[in-house]
């Protein structure tokens, strides 16, 4: 059932909207919301349904579309002199095994338990570790710079509004997320899971002007917009 309606979908509506709302569904649907989205996101990568042959985090997290990052984040690391970073959602750890980063110590966090478990067994090591966090709803480990890349665009407005608020409140210097700026987008809520572009200049989350921001290659949805933005935590919404 939920293969044909995915091969159906029309432009945007992915499987995960049907899958939100699909009475036929209760395993899902009658879930707390938090268990509702590790369900769905442990789907994702346990069916690999974002299809890249590289990683199964989806084709934002392959070694091309992740170059800017990899260019981006050591340098940053060194010109801020951050020596803690939390990673979330960390994904596969496909294109940040490359990187040396001079960093005391590096946290990265998913929702997915299967994940967390395989990155700890593959990359884990004294200055590194994983675990399971919500961004939404954990308390999350204190870190100079929280990176969050690719992560806000696929959560619902009031997800994305809590993840800002809970990066604020782990009392992070900073956080190195993904935005799109285009002129004319309007940022049309979704269910988490789902995906949209998300420009976070605009309501409802009307962050000011990042600090910094550097364009990201084009991705295979054809945006040109897409942006690696950096905000001081203290110009993010304060938790409720």
């Amino acid at each position: 059932m939920i293969e044909r309606w995915r091969d159906a979908r029309p432009g945007w509506v992915s499987w995960l909207r049907v899958l939100a709302h699909l009475g036929r569904a209760p395993r899902v649907t009658d879930l707390d919301p938090r268990a509702r989205r590790a369900a769905i996101f442990a789907a994702i990568y346990e069916r690999n349904r974002w299809n890249d042959a590289e990683s199964r985090s989806g084709s934002g997290a392959n070694r091309r579309a992740a170059s800017t990052v990899r260019e981006t984040l050591p340098s940053l690391v060194t010109e801020f002199g951050v020596r803690t970073l939390l990673d979330v959602p960390c994904g596969d750890f496909h294109w940040m095994s490359e990187l040396e980063l001079a960093v005391e110590r590096y946290v990265g966090g998913d929702i997915v338990p299967a994940l967390i478990a395989e990155n700890q067994r593959r990359h884990g090591s004294a200055r590194r570790r994983f675990m399971v966090l919500d961004l939404t709803t954990d308390p999350l480990p204190r870190a100079e710079l929280v990176l969050c890349r690719d992560g806000l665009p696929h959560l619902a407005h009031a997800d994305v509004l809590a993840a800002l608020a809970n990066v604020r409140a782990s009392g992070a210097r900073w956080l190195l997320t993904t935005t799109y700026c285009g002129v004319q987008r309007s940022n049309p809520d979704i269910v988490s899971g789902d995906w949209r572009p998300l420009d976070l200049e605009k309501p409802p989350f009307s962050l000011p002007p990042p600090a910094r921001a550097w364009p990201e290659p084009l991705d295979e949805r054809g945006y040109e917009d897409k942006r690696l933005a950096l905000w001081p935590a203290d110009a993010l919404p304060a938790p409720r």
